[in-house]
């Protein structure tokens, strides 16, 4: 009878230790990639701009340089495809930046690029490797 037991015990515990352990590691996994993604949406939506349909000057457009990093962090923790949009997208907000400060751009279009840029930070994904249970986190 005890034996029984102790192997009824055995065969509970054991599967659920490491299912809450597995359980623990997706959702810290996918917590810290959110955490991530949400981060260089902020910076994009800190960006201040004024003018009118013939050109706008940047009011106020800090750690743009930011944005390049969490794509590095991305690239590390294995979320090479968020990793590589992001790295597209930064490049591109840079790009846009500079000729806004030299007043090539309208609001409309900056417009556009804004919620083109938010959009895309919103759709990254995280990669197929947040369900290994080995690996960074």
């Amino acid at each position: 009878m005890p034996t029984n037991f102790l192997y009824d015990l055995a065969m509970a515990l054991v599967p659920g230790t490491a299912g809450g352990y597995y359980a623990g590691l997706l959702t810290t996994k996918y917590a810290k990639f959110n955490s991530l993604k949400y981060e260089a949406l902020r910076i994009v939506r800190r960006i201040e701009y004024f003018g009118d349909s013939e050109a706008i000057r940047l009011a106020k457009a800090e750690n743009l340089e930011e944005v390049q990093y969490i794509s590095s962090e991305l690239m590390t923790l294995r979320h090479r495809r968020a990793g590589k949009e992001l790295f597209l997208i930064s490049a591109n907000i840079l790009g846009v930046c500079e000729r806004c400060r030299s007043g090539q751009f309208s609001a409309f279009e900056m417009n556009d690029l804004m919620s083109q840029w938010q959009s895309s930070i919103r759709r990254l994904r995280p990669g197929w490797n947040l369900f290994v249970p080995w690996g960074q986190l």
